[in-house]
């Protein structure tokens, strides 16, 4: 409906100036409103969603932002060096517009960033304490590491980039680990929270999503999901930080209801560090691409 508002004023506005009154009105116009439209707008609609903002306050915002286009479109086009201003409000539009669709995932993430959806958190758990039974992974394509209790086996029947570690009770799976990652470059932080809460449908219970920032150079997401009968099924922990190449997804699935090895989990997250070595060109393979 939005759009539909903004082509019908484009439209009277354009009509409004006429070729006229001014040859390259339409030009200014398009370009001001294109801007708008496609580049302002949009983010600002991303902030306002993370804010939680009510739709009477963004329709507000809307109306204000329109009328403030209107205003500045008009004042362009009566400019005496048309031709200069056109060319200079198509040049805005085109360069805007790249920066915009090249740049959407690094935009939304530091207008993330400013907002309230990573809360402070300043203090973290030691993890694994020295002489426990660990070893480390590094993953092949993540530039990162993590130390894992021994009595997780490590397992690579799916091939060497999809290398994860089982919890057994028995012979039975108990919980899988699956580390992952992703591009930072191409990957909206809060999309993927999303994604994962938002592929859980047979719960009477909403997935708990918890987003921290840790200084100004570490921000994390932890997401739990629970089963029909309110237990514990999936912990989902994507991280990004400024020394790790990658963004790093560490999914623990749980087949067995083991509140035991949330102590075990909370450390493996935890011994996060970065690879020094380079990981090469390896791609990040999503969890689609798992099975």
């Amino acid at each position: 409906m939005q759009i539909v508002l903004l082509l019908i004023m484009v439209f009277l506005i354009a009509a409004f100036i006429g070729k006229k009154e001014s040859p390259y009105g339409r030009i200014v116009v398009g370009s001001v409103f294109g801007i708008f439209v496609f580049s302002f707008w949009r983010f600002f609609l991303y902030y306002a969603d993370l804010l939680h903002w009510p739709e009477l306050n963004k329709q507000i915002a809307f109306l204000a932002t329109g009328v403030a286009a209107v205003i500045l479109s008009i004042f362009l086009v009566k400019i005496k060096h048309e031709l200069s201003v056109a060319i200079i409000c198509f040049a805005s539009f085109v360069i805007v517009m790249v920066i915009s669709y090249s740049a959407e995932a690094p935009i939304k993430n530091a207008i993330a960033f400013q907002t309230n959806y990573f809360k402070d958190k300043t203090s973290e758990t030691i993890g694994f304490k020295p002489g426990e039974n660990t070893s480390t992974f590094k993953h092949p394509a993540g530039s990162y590491q993590v130390s894992v209790p021994q009595n997780w086996v490590l397992r690579t029947d799916k091939g060497p980039m999809f290398q994860y570690f089982q919890l057994m009770d028995g012979n039975v799976v108990a919980v899988e680990f699956r580390p992952t990652c992703f591009k930072k470059e191409t990957a909206v932080i809060t999309d993927i929270v999303s994604s994962i809460r938002d592929r859980q449908q047979n719960s009477s219970k909403q997935p708990e999503v918890q987003c921290y920032h840790h200084g100004d150079a570490f921000y994390s997401c932890r997401i739990v999901q629970y089963s029909v009968d309110q237990k514990i099924n999936r912990i989902n922990w994507v991280g990004i930080r400024d020394d790790i190449a990658k963004g790093v997804d560490l999914d623990f699935v749980f087949f067995q209801n083991r509140p035991d090895a949330l102590r075990d989990i909370d450390d493996i997250i935890n011994s996060l560090a970065p690879v020094r070595e380079k990981s090469g060109d390896s791609p990040c393979l999503g969890l689609a691409e798992w099975f």
